[in-house]
């Protein structure tokens, strides 16, 4: 039993980091807390098929709505505001998101705060509460389930709560938390289905607590798990959070781990905010009806510099060691505010409708293997991987975004019939018909 605890830890250490096995630490299984969560699991479970089969259907919407509103009170409340302080809010947003952070059920801001800043501090050391090293189970849920090492207690004294305690409605929560739970986690999220369209108080219990609490809660987990174990590493190799995109999907955006955590001010959370990223889309939201402000974020020489000194070359544009590579794409998706599309198009390609021969773009040759019948190709944006069909003129990137791409043939000089013609790549914002375009001249040869 106590194995699904271990794990390996392999990653290299700091003299000051003590390895959680060279200490006499005993793990100690909090029975209550992991019978309490096995069988909030199985009603939880239940709840689902309770949804699917005799619920009504806006009891599962009420609890999908739950859902992102636990969300939100953790994404832009818990983490982008009170536990990094990525910009500022109004007293109004601070109460919304502490009865928001209250319906999730991740205990107080207060203590969710500081946990989260002891990990940030600490990541992955044996004073991380979800110390990933652990193994995956331990990161998930394993650390509920048994005694804090003593490196989290000690250390975790030495996190700076200051500003928590001068926040009068985070403190408000902490006094009132578990009597506010009951209130707005159980009692509200109950009965209004009860009371506006006649719902069995059974299948809302079961669909809008049980149900919303544990989808609520693993998701929050894989931020930690997931988020911590399996994905690229563009900004910084030596750290365990990764990219994942998956986990960013269901977050609302808390998933570009490795950049979080290189970048842990930053309001985005990531280096493009509207990428599988709503929390961001709230906040700019909220901004422009000033109820956030001051709103810190990485620079584009930051994180460039990052890049290049600790990434693990996956990185879109500054991966692999191409120092030579043409800027003008990162640029121009850049010019169009929080364009998602960099990270949704890895490859865009222009082929030459010829086969067998070579182009030269600015001065370098730019091969590549046969694709559909036709090489070489070069790449605007140069990431490894093979291609099974560039990207056509007109193809849509996402809702608002058009990629053009169009080529032309000009002239034929000489006896050796050198070509030359221009290819033309741009984006269009078809919302607000902006467009951003390059022309390249290239020769045939």
């Amino acid at each position: 039993m106590y194995r699904l605890f271990e794990g390996i830890m392999d990653a290299p250490r700091k003299k000051e980091e003590i390895n959680v096995y060279q200490k006499s630490f005993k793990i100690q299984i909090v029975w209550f807390n992991a019978v309490g969560f096995l069988i909030l699991h199985i009603l939880g479970l239940y709840g689902l098929w309770i949804s699917l089969t005799s619920a009504s259907y806006f009891t599962y919407l009420w609890a999908e709505v739950l859902m992102v509103m636990s969300g939100i009170g953790l994404t832009i409340g818990g983490h982008r505001l009170y536990a990094h302080r990525c910009y500022k809010a109004t007293w109004f947003l601070r109460l919304g998101v502490c009865v928001m952070n209250t319906i999730a059920g991740e205990n107080c801001l207060y203590i969710w705060v500081r946990d989260h800043r002891v990990h940030h501090k600490f990541s992955d050391t044996n004073a991380d509460p979800h110390n990933s090293k652990r193994g995956f189970f331990f990161s998930h849920i394993g650390w509920l389930f048994i005694r804090k090492h003593p490196e989290v207690s000690e250390l975790g004294k030495t996190i700076d709560l200051s500003d928590l305690e001068k926040d009068e409605f985070i403190m408000l929560q902490k006094r009132f938390y578990k009597s506010m739970y009951v209130i707005y986690a159980i009692i509200v999220p109950v009965f209004l289905p009860v009371l506006c369209w006649n719902e069995t108080l059974w299948n809302s219990l079961m669909v809008s607590f049980f149900f919303r609490c544990i989808v609520t809660l693993n998701v929050t987990w894989s931020v930690n798990s997931f988020a911590h174990l399996y994905g690229y590493k563009p900004y910084d190799r030596r750290i365990a959070p990764v990219e994942s995109t998956c986990v960013s999907i269901l977050s609302q955006g808390e998933g570009w781990h490795n950049y979080h955590h290189c970048f842990p001010w930053d309001y985005k959370a990531s280096e493009y905010g509207y990428f599988f990223n709503t929390s961001t889309r709230i906040i700019h939201v909220l901004e422009r009806f000033g109820l956030v402000t001051n709103l810190k974020e990485a620079t584009e020489k930051m994180i460039k510099k990052r890049v290049n000194r600790t990434g693990d070359g996956t990185h879109h544009l500054w991966g692999y060691g191409d120092k030579d590579m043409d800027e003008w794409t990162y640029k121009c998706l850049k010019k169009i505010k929080d364009l998602p599309s960099i990270n949704c198009f890895y490859h865009l390609h222009v082929r030459s409708q010829d086969c067998g021969v070579d182009m030269k773009t600015d001065g370098r040759i730019v091969g590549g293997d046969d694709v559909d019948g036709y090489r070489p190709w070069f790449s605007l944006l140069h990431v490894p991987g093979d291609v099974s069909s560039p990207l056509c003129s007109g193809s849509l990137i996402d809702n608002q975004h058009v990629l053009t791409a169009a080529h032309c043939f000009t002239q034929v000089e000489g006896d050796d019939d050198t070509e030359k013609f221009s290819v033309t790549i741009g984006i269009t914002n078809r919302c607000v018909n902006e467009s951003t375009h390059k022309t390249f001249n290239t020769t045939k040869v």
